[in-house]
Order: C-alpha cells, then structure tokens, then sequence
C-alpha cells in the first residue's frame, strides 16, 4: 500500500483508473475498517469517524471513494456498471488483505448496496460486514425526488448523454443531519457529487438476493430519525434475511458520523472485537 504524507492511496485498477482513497493509520496492522460511502457524500466526511476509530490501539481506517466521486475527478458522477463497481472495491480488498489480521467492511446508505453484494461474492476478503443505515427501503420522498430530478432532464435523454452528470440530485443536507455546522458543511462540501449520469441511474445491485448469502458477521446501525431511510422497514427485512444479525439504533439522523461519531466508533470498534475473537 503505496500511502502518501498526507494520508491518499491512489491505486489503478484493472481497467487502468485511478482509484483514490483516505487512510488513517498504518499501512498494516492487527485491524482495518474498510468504509463505503453514500451516494453524494464522498471519503472526506468520514474524518471525524475516523479519528475516532483509530484511537483504538492497532486499526487502520481506509475510506474509499468510489469511481467518480469524491477525489476521483474522472469520469465525474458516472459509474458506469454495479459489476465494475464491484471490481472496483473487491480489488482494494484484494490489496489490503494480506497486510491486516481482522477486516470489517462498513457500508453507509448507497455504499451498504455495494457492500453487501462484495460480502457475499467475495467473503475470504473480510471477516466482517457492518451497515450503517443501508439504505435498502428509501422513504417515499425520497424516491419522489429521485424520480423529479430524472424527469426534469429526460428530453435531454440520448445516447451521447448516457455518460454525461445531467441529473442532480435532489437531496438536502438537512436530509443528513439536523446539526447546523454539518449542514453547512455539507452546502459549502466543493467535493460533493451534485450531478449524475442517466447511465448511473439505471445502476441496479443485487443486494437483496446477496444480503441472504452473506455469511459472515453482520451489524446493522439504524438512526432512529432518519428522514432518507426506513428505520423499520430495514429492520424487518434484516431480520428475515439475517436472524442472527445484531441491529442497534442510535437516536441521530442520518449520518451518524456526523452527529454521534463517537458512539459510531465505539459500536463499528466493539463489533471488530468480536469478529477478532470470534465471538459471532
């Protein structure tokens, strides 16, 4: 893992793209918490999380951010298919493993899709998958805007703009968080995605199908005032497809780790420790 000072891991992947990352620790070690970001968000709003994390002895904290968003300026807010997606995030792991004893791969909101298909294709590569309010059932308004928003620019719908950042995305960053300096964090974020491609929107992973064959540890961390994600309809769907998943529920919106990151550290941290021990 060829790190730089100031804590960015570029690696090419197997079509010749630069993916890059953020790392917090060392670049092997007991412990690696691998985290996949939501839709619009990116590896930057995982700092404080991290800092976090990895003020327990021996973890290493690795934020990836996915092809087109984030720090990856090419190909902006177009992905161009869940397989490569997937490839993309299975080859990362594939680097990693050698150099940790324990990995626990956490997925947030759109990054639990991901997550939990790589779970399931790939378990030799992680010895634990954690998601953070997956974002499995939107809430109603939240499909409302989405479908808006690609209705708005679909007389610009043709094969030349498949590819192209057209659509926005229509979420607040109240739909986040309810703090005040995160929701200006947020609406000044330059790094933030606010547009996608048509190709990107028709980007269908099969979570459901693999969140029944995952067969390693799986933690499930719901906010109770989530206005993006259906709190209880994640936990009954969980539970009907992973009985044995541990479901815990933190009283924040939807980005814990923007309101009670501490609290998210120590529940992705104790749920490490029981992987390690094999406890679960």
């Amino acid at each position: 893992m060829d790190i730089d000072e100031s804590g960015i891991w570029v690696l090419r992947m197997s079509d010749g793209y630069s993916l890059h990352s953020r790392v917090w620790g060392p670049a092997s070690g007991e412990h690696l918490v691998v985290f996949l970001h939501g839709g619009v968000s990116h590896s930057g709003w995982q700092a404080v999380l991290a800092d976090h994390v990895v003020q327990h002895e021996n973890t290493t904290f690795l934020a990836i951010d996915r092809r087109g968003s984030g720090m990856n300026r090419e190909d902006r807010g177009d992905l161009s298919s869940a397989e490569r997606c997937i490839a993309d995030f299975e080859q990362v792991l594939e680097q990693c493993r050698p150099h940790y004893r324990n990995i626990v791969l956490v997925g947030w909101c759109f990054g639990a899709l991901p997550a939990t298909v790589l779970a399931a294709k790939r378990p030799e590569l992680l010895d634990g998958l954690l998601l953070e309010t997956p974002g499995f059932v939107p809430r109603e308004e939240m499909q409302a805007k989405f479908a808006l928003a690609v209705f708005r620019v679909s007389h610009l719908f043709s094969p030349e703009n498949f590819t192209k950042p057209i659509i926005r995305a229509e979420v607040r960053p109240e739909d986040f968080t309810s703090v005040p300096r995160w929701i200006e964090f947020i609406d000044a974020d330059p790094d933030k995605l606010v547009y996608t491609s048509p190709r990107s929107a028709t980007i269908d992973f099969p979570w459901q199908d693999a969140l029944g064959k995952v067969d390693r540890p799986l933690k499930v961390v719901l906010a109770s005032h989530d206005r993006m994600v259906h709190t209880e309809e994640v936990r009954k769907l969980v539970s009907a497809l992973q009985p044995a998943a541990e479901i815990e529920e933190l009283p924040t919106a939807h980005a814990i780790q923007f309101e009670m990151a501490g609290e998210l550290a120590a529940s992705i941290q104790g749920f490490l420790e029981k992987v390690a021990a094999g406890r679960m």
